[in-house]
């Protein structure tokens, strides 16, 4: 069979992200002398370097920022085969379709489709984290055309692994010191013991000295960057239990948050808010994701009426990119995830968010912790100076309001 086409997204400059409002470092960090020109100078591949001394960064942790990350991070190029294993159902729609001689893979990669700019293009808009579906794929009797060898995939398969790793270098190599990236490989489709040590030992050659090892994962920014005079990655890999420090490939485990599983953001909404509620300082890496996810409704609704209903996931993910600054703005008070994962990443607010976030000065905003009529709260013991006491209630502060006592 004759290989099919390769649908390769538009690409657009990094530079597209300056155009988003300045409304949301405005609504976020309250900051009074935010205006649009000051977030139009937002350089999204310089921009912890940039904040390094007024954040402090030197002395926080992963654990203490949110980095601005994109889901499906590889999708914005997709071929026309299924990825092993990925919907059995749908690939057999799919190709009892193309025997009709009816082509149904642009309705799949409509819906696959997460990002539309190269993942060299996310970093350099100002995305910390990457995520990487991976799945081992070789020809079969079903599609004897199908490519061999790591690829990314939603559904259907995307480029390889390698040369998306070759992206993330050039980043790395590029960018200036203190810049870090975390970036998670999931999934691992159609693969053994044998594919897997391959892929661990692409990942380890493509990142090399990038690569976060030598110390513990949750050391401060100062340590994994050598003082902000280098870049760093952290790889953070599914079925792996082994020792990340020496290694430089991290236990997937270290990651908590689950994403929502709707179509609708107010359920989304909702589910996140649960999760900022109680995963923060939790020790693990936490994941939140403002991402919609398509059921099969939505698919079929949008073939019979496209006039009416979504005939694409970018059609969900404007609904959902719209009300993000609002939503980050009521929660202001809590961490929004260390790993904060949008889709369409270069026409969200993410970057804005986290930027604002980490510049923002916690013991003059009002709305941050308010001190209760008890005194009993972090904003109450940070201005008493009470995250540097000894004793069980240093102790206690410290350790209850990690964030406060970073940041103020």
């Amino acid at each position: 069979l004759p290989r099919r086409p390769t649908h390769r997204a538009r690409e657009q400059p990094a530079e597209a992200m300056t155009n988003r409002a300045a409304a949301a470092l405005l609504a976020i960090a309250g900051l009074a002398a935010a205006s649009a020109g000051q977030q139009a100078r937002v350089n999204g591949s310089s921009w912890m370097h940039d904040i390094w001394q007024t954040a402090a960064l030197a002395n926080k942790t992963l654990l203490d920022i949110t980095l601005p990350g994109t889901h499906d991070s590889a999708t914005f190029t997709l071929q026309d085969h299924f990825a092993p294993g990925s919907n059995a159902l749908l690939e057999d729609i799919v190709r009892l379709a193309d025997k009709l001689g009816i082509n149904a893979y642009p309705l799949v990669i409509a819906w696959a489709t997460a990002q539309n700019i190269t993942l060299k293009q996310q970093l350099d808009a100002g995305a910390r984290f990457i995520d990487l579906r991976a799945c081992w794929s070789e020809p079969s009797e079903a599609d004897p055309s199908a490519p061999t060898g790591w690829h990314t995939f939603h559904m259907v398969l995307g480029l390889p692994i390698a040369e998306l790793l070759d992206q993330i270098a050039a980043f790395l190599d590029e960018a200036p010191g203190g810049e870090v990236v975390v970036v998670e490989v999931t999934h691992l489709l159609g693969s053994n013991a044998t594919t897997q040590a391959q892929l661990r030992a692409l990942l380890e050659a493509k990142l090399g000295d990038h690569l976060v090892r030598g110390m513990q994962f949750n050391a401060t920014l100062q340590a994994l960057t050598q003082g902000a005079t280098k870049s760093r990655v952290l790889v953070l890999l599914e079925d792996w239990d082994g020792d990340g420090s020496s290694t430089g490939l991290w236990p997937d485990a270290l990651i908590r948050g689950e994403y929502a599983n709707q179509d609708n953001v107010p359920k989304m909404a909702e589910w996140d808010q649960g999760l900022i509620e109680t995963l923060g300082g939790t020790g693990h890496i936490f994941r939140l994701w403002w991402t919609l996810t398509e059921n099969v409704d939505d698919i079929v609704a949008g073939v019979l009426d496209p006039s009416k209903y979504p005939t694409k996931l970018f059609d969900l993910v404007r609904l959902a990119n719209a009300q993000l600054a609002g939503w980050a703005a009521a929660n202001r008070n809590y961490t929004l995830g260390n790993l904060l994962v949008v889709d369409d990443f270069e026409n969200s607010p993410a970057l804005e968010i986290a930027v604002a976030d980490a510049l923002r000065n916690c013991l003059d905003d009002p709305q941050l912790r308010a001190r209760s009529p008890s005194g009993d709260d972090c904003r109450s013991w940070g201005i008493a100076g009470d995250c540097a006491a000894s004793g069980s209630h240093g102790d206690f502060v410290r350790a209850h309001c990690r964030r406060t006592c970073l940041q103020c």
